[in-house]
Protein backbone atom coordinates (compact mmCIF):
# COMPACT_ATOMS: atom_id res chain seq x y z
CA UNK A 1 0.00 0.00 0.00
CA UNK A 2 3.03 2.27 0.23
CA UNK A 3 3.03 2.73 -3.53
CA UNK A 4 -0.68 3.47 -3.47
CA UNK A 5 -0.02 6.35 -1.06
CA UNK A 6 2.32 7.93 -3.62
CA UNK A 7 -0.45 8.83 -6.09
CA UNK A 8 -0.96 12.24 -4.46
CA UNK A 9 2.67 13.29 -4.99
CA UNK A 10 2.96 14.75 -8.53
CA UNK A 11 6.68 13.93 -8.66
CA UNK A 12 6.20 10.15 -8.44
CA UNK A 13 5.74 7.60 -11.18
CA UNK A 14 2.69 6.34 -9.28
CA UNK A 15 1.04 9.75 -9.70
CA UNK A 16 1.94 9.86 -13.40
CA UNK A 17 0.41 6.42 -13.98
CA UNK A 18 -2.70 7.25 -11.94
CA UNK A 19 -3.36 10.60 -13.63
CA UNK A 20 -2.58 9.13 -17.06
CA UNK A 21 -5.09 6.34 -16.47
CA UNK A 22 -7.70 8.87 -15.36
CA UNK A 23 -7.17 10.83 -18.60
CA UNK A 24 -7.53 7.66 -20.68
CA UNK A 25 -10.76 6.70 -18.90
CA UNK A 26 -12.14 10.20 -19.50
CA UNK A 27 -11.19 9.95 -23.17
CA UNK A 28 -12.81 6.53 -23.45
CA UNK A 29 -16.10 7.91 -22.12
CA UNK A 30 -15.91 10.86 -24.52
CA UNK A 31 -15.02 8.92 -27.70
CA UNK A 32 -17.12 5.83 -28.45
CA UNK A 33 -14.50 4.66 -30.98
CA UNK A 34 -12.18 3.91 -28.07
CA UNK A 35 -14.64 1.53 -26.38
CA UNK A 36 -14.10 -2.15 -27.04
CA UNK A 37 -16.46 -3.07 -29.87
CA UNK A 38 -13.99 -5.50 -31.47
CA UNK A 39 -13.32 -2.65 -33.91
CA UNK A 40 -9.52 -2.76 -34.19
CA UNK A 41 -7.62 -3.22 -37.44
CA UNK A 42 -3.87 -3.53 -36.92
CA UNK A 43 -1.71 -1.66 -39.42
CA UNK A 44 1.14 -3.38 -41.21
CA UNK A 45 4.42 -2.41 -39.56
CA UNK A 46 7.31 -1.26 -41.71
CA UNK A 47 9.41 -0.57 -38.64
CA UNK A 48 9.77 -3.10 -35.79
CA UNK A 49 9.64 -0.28 -33.21
CA UNK A 50 6.30 1.14 -34.38
CA UNK A 51 2.86 -0.40 -33.80
CA UNK A 52 -0.40 1.03 -35.00
CA UNK A 53 -4.05 0.31 -35.38
CA UNK A 54 -7.29 1.92 -36.52
CA UNK A 55 -10.51 1.81 -34.52
CA UNK A 56 -13.62 2.30 -36.63
CA UNK A 57 -17.14 3.00 -35.45
CA UNK A 58 -19.60 3.90 -38.16
CA UNK A 59 -18.10 6.71 -40.23
CA UNK A 60 -15.57 7.66 -37.54
CA UNK A 61 -11.98 6.40 -37.45
CA UNK A 62 -9.32 6.76 -34.79
CA UNK A 63 -5.71 6.11 -35.82
CA UNK A 64 -3.33 5.09 -33.02
CA UNK A 65 0.45 4.91 -33.45
CA UNK A 66 2.96 3.84 -30.79
CA UNK A 67 6.72 4.37 -30.85
CA UNK A 68 8.55 1.67 -28.85
CA UNK A 69 12.07 2.76 -29.74
CA UNK A 70 14.46 4.74 -27.60
CA UNK A 71 14.46 7.47 -30.26
CA UNK A 72 12.01 10.37 -30.29
CA UNK A 73 9.66 10.32 -33.25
Amino acid sequence: WEKNNQIDNPETIENQIFTGTQKLLHLRKKLPEVADFKNITWLQAHNPHIAGYVRTLGERKLFCLFNFSQEKS
